[in-house]
């Protein structure tokens, strides 16, 4: 079912409007005012923060018409709200306003909304009118720890930071990442976003695009002997972070949105799984559609490696399901081990060459030196294989 028609039926059959001004109703109001009441207001008092019948419109501009709507129906009661039910109606209508990017003062001047001297830990803990995305960080930190843990056996926290900036000329969110220098491993992530809002659709891409940072950037060189030094970002064409690793970031999206159980999901991410995965795909299918044809040509040559590799697997005597663990576990294993930016330029466009010749001989030999690399956790020695 299309994300907005089911949006759009879920808040048909909200609970009643009783809830949101607790308890007190006139009977002298109309069936339809009753319903545009419910309507309203529901979905965000119970911190439902994607709701709509958008069409285009920004979300910004969508929540400003459902809190003047909310104002003008409430003053219609015939009799004065109680003070629970004023209290109720205040907090659904600052919800709602909360959420107005371009409202917001701080998008003139200093246009990052966390501080550059906070602790880390308290970049987790954001303004109620960016919880969206900052929230989407976390799930995308959840998505890279638990890729982390899985290929190393034990727990590899990364350390996040999130800072936030409104572009007028943009038409989408977009992210980078940048180390921070120091004695421990920082990563701070830069989401930039449209200043007068954004569509669901923009918003909903965002776990994906977080989730690219995180798995892709700043889950590298966080382990093994100079992991503690100065971290270079990759550069922007580099087939191994950009393509490689893109695609394992999209692959364990999907694993996540589509997993039975979400537990520890954002509200807005748990409910809405559906719409991002397909938000997801068109951020991710974007990427190799860039107007640089060299820097797509190597992209493109890597997702064809990544695709390429679980065949070899399965030739090699895998089953699909070990061939999807190999791939994952490999790839994370070598972009976390610290190595050199260029050397995994060159292991990226090796492993698409050698997984494009048809040749058995050369797939059993890429296959098992990542095997090996998953036992010995030898980056070096994995390199050496694949460049010979």
């Amino acid at each position: 079912m299309p994300v907005r028609r089911r949006i759009r039926k879920a808040a048909a059959a909200s609970i009643p409007v009783a809830r949101l001004i607790g308890g007190q109703m006139s009977h002298q109001h109309s069936d339809d005012d009753r319903r545009q009441l419910c309507t309203l207001g529901v979905s965000f008092q119970a911190r439902v923060t994607l709701h709509a019948d958008i069409d285009g419109e920004t979300l910004d501009a969508y929540r400003l018409k459902e809190a003047a709507e909310l104002e003008r129906l409430a003053a219609a009661f015939p009799t004065p709200l109680t003070p629970d039910a004023e209290r109720n109606l205040n907090k659904t209508l600052g919800m709602l306003r909360s959420h107005l990017c371009h409202a917001c003062p701080k998008r003139s001047g200093d246009p990052a909304c966390a501080d550059e001297d906070q602790d880390e830990h308290d970049h987790l803990a954001p303004p109620a009118c960016l919880s969206e995305y900052f929230s989407a960080l976390r799930f995308a930190a959840m998505v890279g720890e638990g890729l982390l843990q899985r290929a190393f056996g034990r727990a590899v926290p990364l350390n996040l930071g999130l800072d936030t900036e409104f572009d007028p000329a943009i038409a989408g969110c977009s992210a980078s990442c940048r180390p921070i220098p120091g004695g421990v491993v920082r990563d701070r992530i830069a989401l930039v976003v449209p200043q007068y809002g954004v569509t669901f659709a923009e918003l909903a891409a965002t776990p994906y695009i977080l989730a690219h940072e995180v798995i892709c950037h700043a889950s590298q060189n966080v382990l093994g002997i100079n992991a503690r030094a100065d971290r270079e970002p990759a550069d922007a064409s580099c087939p191994w972070s950009e393509g490689w690793m893109d695609c394992v970031a999209i692959d364990a999206v999907n694993d996540v949105l589509t997993a039975r159980k979400r537990k520890g999901f954002p509200v807005w991410i748990a409910e809405e799984a559906a719409g991002c995965w397909e938000a997801a795909t068109e951020a991710h299918d974007s990427r190799y559609r860039q107007i640089d044809p060299t820097r797509t040509a190597y992209l493109r040559q890597a997702r064809r490696g990544w695709k390429q590799f679980e065949i070899a697997a399965i030739d090699a005597g895998c089953s699909n399901v070990q061939a999807d663990r190999l791939r994952q576990r490999f790839s994370i294993l070598y972009n976390a081990l610290h190595r050199p930016s260029q050397e995994r330029e060159l292991v990226a466009g090796a492993l698409s060459l050698k997984l494009a010749a048809r040749n058995r001989a050369i797939h059993r030999s890429v296959v098992e030196a990542a095997a090996d690399l998953v036992r010995t956790h030898d980056a070096h020695a994995f390199a050496k294989e694949i460049l010979r």
